[in-house]
């Protein structure tokens, strides 16, 4: 009869090497030169060989694992928040808060929305349950109140579409 550990998915084994890992256990293993095409047992006594240098096994049990979930889509999406590091918006955000603003009666300049905004980007959030599934846009609402003082949902929605589109454009700082 099997081990037991012989018994368990891949899946299983990846959780147990990573609950280990967080217990403080960090195994290593030496890198094999095998192929993947390559049998198990052979790929096993080339790690007991001395290899090109140490590798934890927890990542490619975790590798494994993800496969087991998702199959070979190991990324759908990467984001990158490069505004104000990478690239800038071509017309400045108070300016456009400013000018979409005016009909919905917003009286503060571009310097007081700027210092506003600054202001209510630094402080934490009271909705801080933020996941960035559809919150974003609670977030901007909130931004953006702050700002101008006008919680107007209407002022709001045109500014949040705007900067959807392809109007606003960004150059590379």
């Amino acid at each position: 009869m099997a081990a037991p550990t012989t018994l368990r998915s891949a899946a299983a084994r990846a959780r147990a090497r990573a609950a280990e890992l967080v217990r403080g256990r960090w195994p290593q293993r030496r890198l094999g030169t095998t192929s993947a095409a390559e049998t198990e047992s052979k790929k096993n006594k080339e790690e007991e060989e001395e290899g090109a240098g140490w590798e934890l096994s927890a990542a490619r049990e975790y590798y494994d694992y993800r496969k087991s979930i998702y199959g070979d889509v190991t990324h759908r999406a990467l984001l990158v928040d490069a505004v104000g590091t990478l690239v800038v918006p071509a017309q400045p955000t108070a300016q456009v808060y400013k000018s979409i603003g005016e009909k919905y009666g917003v009286k503060y300049s571009e310097d007081e929305i700027l210092m506003r905004y600054r202001r209510a980007y630094e402080q934490p959030w009271g909705g801080s349950r933020l996941r960035y599934v559809d919150d974003g846009r609670t977030f901007w609402q909130h931004i953006v109140t702050s700002s101008t003082g006008c919680s107007d949902a209407q002022y709001f929605e045109e500014l949040y579409q705007y900067f959807m589109t392809e109007k606003v454009t960004l150059t590379v700082k």
